[in-house]
């Protein structure tokens, strides 16, 4: 199993309030699916709004970082993290 590396920030602005909303790496939990490491969460914003976030590592099939793909429902991601193997 390939562990991955994560530095910094995910950072998500409320698509309602525009509040930005910062969540470290390093909190964040991965499960593998397949080639796949699945990152989802979901939050509310103090204006009520429930801010949905998914992110999908690929890995290749040596074991390589693949394509990284980061996704938001009512909010806007501005800032991610750096994210490596180890």
């Amino acid at each position: 199993m390939t562990k991955f590396l994560k530095k910094g920030y995910l950072k998500i602005k409320c698509k309602e309030c525009h509040k930005q909303h910062s969540f470290e790496s390093r909190d964040l939990i991965f499960d593998k699916k397949g080639t796949k490491h699945i990152c989802e969460g979901d939050f509310f914003c103090d204006c009520d709004t429930k801010i949905k976030y998914e992110i999908v590592i690929n890995e290749t099939e040596t074991g390589e970082l693949g394509n990284v793909t980061y996704e938001c429902k009512n909010g806007d991601i501005y800032d991610v993290f750096k994210i490596s193997t180890l």
